[in-house]
């Protein structure tokens, strides 16, 4: 059984070793934890127990909810049986990064409020976590968070690859069999009067045989099919032909990365092997190294090693926060969408390159004599 927990040094500091290392004998030899494996954001720990003791969890208060909301889930599913399951969505298309468009199928009010409910119990009450290598859909996680675990590693080799056709994968018998394996689920699947609950909820999350995109509980499920995966490559990585290399991955995004040039088919065809039934899309193999231009899930992480957001996306903020400030003080203020939108922009940045942007905004102040926080909440104010 995959037990996934939090594990914390004293104050609140996270403790960057796992018990799946000292168990397999790596690592051990890093103790005390140097600087560089402590991160501000909470570690977890993916670790293969088959005698866990689980007596000391809220088994009886998962039992509770699950059982509480199981007739809300049975009322749905004869919806979907009478009136069909596609009428219970809202599908668009919005365009993709890579070209192309992407469909999402929204859930309606009534599902999407059940959904909702589902992904609180399991995070909340189940305590549910992904594994340590997912940064994706998991809460004070980013692909910042993501691309520092290579940038610690001082990586210069880099290997991107990308799982093809990812949440249409994910049927019934993927979620099932994750949840017999994964922590609370297992337990609660051995449960006579639990069980069809979760198969009804794993039937409920599905469109057309899979798990769409659009719904709240589709990337936590996606998360839960992917633990004993992420597990066997994290693993599997760690030391691989004698060599250590980074793995994280973000949604269907996989980046593997090692200071050193390495075998990059070696790899590829390991990573084949251990995400079966999932397959690599063939098309979206990158392999190159840090003295390139080496974007990683939208930042760059240069031959220095600094993570930036890159040439372009500097010249487009400058010139956004230019046109903002130039614009409001021919009073000609931006609405507030368009306000709210550049915010976000900026605090992603700030994220990244705080000195930059800081050194940027105090720029455009003094050349237009004003001051653009005051300005921002002068518009979302009015």
């Amino acid at each position: 059984m995959f037990i996934t927990f939090f594990h914390k040094r004293n104050n609140s500091i996270i403790q960057q070793l796992s018990f799946e290392d000292i168990y397999n004998n790596f690592g051990t030899n890093r103790l005390p934890i140097p600087e560089r494996y402590i991160d501000s954001y909470p570690r977890k720990l993916t670790v293969w127990n088959e005698n866990f003791d689980y007596t000391r969890q809220p088994i009886d208060q998962m039992i509770t909810a699950l059982t509480n909301i199981h007739p809300r889930i049975t009322q749905m599913l004869a919806s979907f049986e009478a009136n069909g399951t596609q009428s219970h969505y809202e599908t668009f298309h919005i365009p993709k990064h890579s070209g192309g468009m992407r469909r999402i199928d929204a859930p309606k009010p009534e599902l999407m409020a059940l959904f909702r409910d589902i992904k609180n119990i399991f995070e909340k009450t189940c305590r549910f976590l992904p594994h340590d290598r997912a940064f994706a859909y998991v809460k004070q996680r980013s692909t910042l968070d993501a691309l520092r675990e290579h940038q610690k590693n001082e990586s210069k080799w880099f290997l991107k690859l990308d799982i093809k056709d990812f949440f249409p994968t994910c049927t019934f018998e993927l979620i099932t069999s994750a949840m017999s394996t994964v922590f609370p689920f297992a337990v609660l699947m051995k449960m006579q009067h639990i069980q069809p609950i979760l198969h009804d909820i794993a039937k409920l999350s599905l469109l057309n045989g899979s798990l769409p995109q659009g719904t709240p509980l589709s990337p936590l499920l996606t998360n839960l099919i992917m633990v004993s995966i992420d597990y066997a490559l994290y693993k599997e990585l760690n030391n691989f032909e004698n060599q250590h290399y980074v793995y994280t991955r973000y949604a269907d995004d996989l980046l593997i990365s090692c200071k050193y040039n390495f075998d990059k088919e070696k790899i590829i065809n390991m990573v084949k092997d251990k995400i079966k039934p999932f397959n690599i899309n063939n098309n979206k193999i990158r392999y190159g190294s840090a003295a390139g231009r080496n974007w990683n899930l939208g930042l760059m992480l240069n031959k220095d090693n600094n993570i930036t957001i890159g040439y372009r996306k500097k010249q487009r903020l400058k010139a956004a926060i230019f046109s903002f400030l130039r614009d409001f003080t021919n009073d000609n203020k931006w609405s507030k969408i368009d306000t709210q939108i550049l915010l976000g922009q900026i605090s992603y940045c700030k994220k990244i390159e705080p000195q930059y942007i800081n050194n940027l905004i105090a720029k455009y102040n003094q050349k237009f004599n004003t001051n653009f926080k005051r300005c921002a909440k002068e518009i979302l104010r009015s």
